[in-house]
């Protein structure tokens, strides 16, 4: 199993052309969900956040779900936050979205 570790905000805003284009690659593969898309609260490129609630689902239902593929994030009430690493590869958020696929799907 994969481990993709988005529970990390950075520190500081990044001025990184990389960190924009991973946060708009997860962003558009969030939007990608079809049916039961989740709803897209905060999205800032500078740390590489984007919050989100999922209709229907607790941030804990989420969280602990997405725990059982090996991915951690963090979250409260509705909201779940995917902090991404500017050195995550491309792949580990293509991962995160055939996990969320599997999630809602099910």
């Amino acid at each position: 199993m994969r481990t993709v570790n988005l529970n990390q905000k950075a520190q500081m805003p990044s001025k990184s052309e990389r960190l924009a284009r991973l946060t708009r690659h997860l962003r558009a593969r969030l939007l990608d969900l079809g049916a039961g898309t989740p709803e897209l609260e905060q999205v800032c490129q500078e740390e590489g956040t984007i919050t989100a609630r999922f209709p229907g689902r607790t941030a804990e239902e989420m969280m602990s779900r997405l725990c059982e593929y090996g991915v951690s994030c963090t979250g409260a009430g509705e909201r779940v936050c995917f902090c991404i690493p500017e050195e995550l590869p491309f792949e580990d958020l293509d991962y995160v979205w055939g996990c969320l696929f599997q999630i809602l799907g099910s």
